[in-house]
């Protein structure tokens, strides 16, 4: 991958030495720079690019991404701000605000900048599989914080949790925070009266709940034969790139290569935000204890159950 990007490099070098003055060339070599996480070498030509057109909301907006990840947030938000001054409905400066806002942790306003640009350009795959990506971090991270606040007041509550009031003030259903209270006592994660205090709110003993609970990897769905559009749920066939329907990009699972389609069950990897058929990565994590894609270690509280 890197050899492509050097050589694709070496092109947009030789473009902007023969053409110093033409701004897509610089916008291209910025981008492979980009690519090649070299941002400050990329930023340097989006400004050049800037210099000789400098109301371009695209350029703008591709200097505010590369701002972004090279962790310069409020820039970066400088810059695509003013892309939408020049056009307000620009689907790629709307999308990178909402990149922008993601990195910065404010996730709700990110979700309604891309459902902005999907509005204008709702076939662009690029800013779905953002949006999804953005979507799956945020129950990740809902789930984690969950876990941690419950584990916190169990010796603040003792025995005398009202589930109804916790579910309203950790922000989810009570179904969800039983199976969080469930998960936590029998995996371990808090010990001693703690369990009695949270086993006594379900009014469940620590045997009823161990009995009851699913093991650590859940069997998911069987993975489908007949492979259709992730997006939109045409059927495709595997050697298909893109969906000839809505045009979605076809994602494909990382273990097996083979698409994944509207029925089965997807997950993505907390870090790498790789895609995989749910039974394939929890097989894959079950006896390699790391993500297939990444390599880095996934615990068991990562998953979506």
């Amino acid at each position: 991958m890197d050899e492509d990007l050097e050589k694709e490099l070496k092109y947009w070098e030789n473009r902007t030495r023969m053409s110093p003055n033409y701004a897509y060339a610089w916008s291209k070599k910025g981008e492979v720079l980009g690519d090649l996480g070299r941002f400050k070498e990329a930023l340097v030509c989006y400004n050049k690019a800037l210099q000789i057109e400098p109301i371009s909301a695209h350029l703008w907006s591709k200097k505010g991404l590369t701002l972004a990840k090279s962790g310069s947030l409020e820039e970066a938000l400088k810059s695509v701000d003013r892309a939408l001054k020049m056009d307000s409905k620009n689907a790629e400066a709307l999308s990178s605000k909402g990149f922008v806002l993601a990195k910065m942790g404010k996730v709700e306003e990110a979700l309604e900048y891309y459902d902005k640009a999907l509005r204008i350009d709702p076939k662009n795959a690029d800013i779905i599989r953002a949006k999804k990506s953005l979507e799956s971090k945020k129950e990740n991270e809902k789930k984690l914080s969950l876990i941690e606040i419950v584990s916190s007041l169990a010796p603040v509550y003792g025995g005398k949790i009202k589930l109804d009031l916790l579910a309203k003030k950790v922000g989810c259903d009570k179904e969800t925070l039983e199976d969080t209270i469930v998960d936590l006592c029998t995996k371990g994660r808090v010990s001693g009266w703690e369990i009695d205090a949270l086993l006594g709110a379900l009014k469940v003993t620590l045997k009823d709940a161990a009995e009851n609970q699913p093991t650590s990897v859940k069997a998911p769905k069987t993975v489908s034969t007949n492979y259709s559009c992730f997006n939109c749920g045409t059927p495709i066939k595997t050697t298909d790139e893109k969906c000839s329907s809505c045009g979605f990009e076809i994602v494909r699972c990382r273990v097996c290569k083979l698409p994944i389609s509207t029925e089965d069950e997807m997950e993505t990897c907390i870090n790498c935000e790789a895609e995989f058929h749910k039974s394939h990565l929890l097989a894959w994590i079950q006896k390699e204890g790391k993500c297939p894609n990444c390599g880095s270690e996934l615990k068991e509280k990562w998953y979506t159950p």
